[in-house]
């Protein structure tokens, strides 16, 4: 009897599964380089990403039109009112963590070992630190930018990946002018 109700328990969260599966066909979860996270995607209008991720816990509207979910971990920046970058971020204070993944398979808290061996040298290196007279120079943590990918790996002092940016692959330096200089500093 209870190996039955197990079966039909199991029978039933598969039929549960596959029902979400078909209601959100096309749907993208995780994050995809270059394109997007979930069902967000990089040229999405505000009302788009409202209407997939819901209100969000906090705005900004300085320079740029920035939206955060603390319990999923995610932020969204807008310029003109159309997403050019989102962020899957580590918990930190009331932020929660991102659980997805890159269709590779890189996750928030895997090695920068990992993200060298999927993705092979970042294009561009910058290394944070802090300095004070009591400390010195500290060593905060390095962002490794895959430009021409479209995507970003924050690494922390541990060598863990604590955020992952996904923007649009970068047009060939010839073309860099416009909004990209604008954006640049931004990720």
């Amino acid at each position: 009897m209870t190996r039955v109700i197990a079966a039909s328990a199991l029978a039933l969260s598969l039929l549960a599964l596959a029902s979400l599966a078909l209601a959100h066909e096309g749907a993208r979860y995780g994050i995809e380089i270059g394109a997007g996270i979930d069902e967000v995607s990089i040229g999405d209008t505000v009302e788009d990403v409202e209407r997939a991720w819901g209100e969000p816990d906090l705005t900004s509207n300085g320079s740029l039109l920035i939206w955060w979910w603390f319990d999923t971990g995610l932020m969204v920046a807008f310029l003109s009112s159309e997403v050019f970058m989102m962020r899957a971020v580590v918990a930190s204070g009331d932020i929660g963590t991102y659980w997805g993944a890159t269709q590779e398979g890189l996750a928030i808290g895997d090695s920068q070992e990992l993200a060298l061996e999927l993705y092979g040298e970042p294009e561009e290196v910058e290394d944070s630190y802090y300095s004070d007279e009591e400390h010195g120079e500290i060593f905060l943590g390095a962002t490794w930018r895959y430009r021409t990918k479209g995507f970003s790996v924050s690494i922390d002092p541990s060598g863990k990946v604590d955020s992952i940016t996904v923007t649009a692959p970068r047009v060939p330096e010839s073309v860099e002018a416009g909004s990209w200089g604008r954006i640049k500093a931004a990720f």
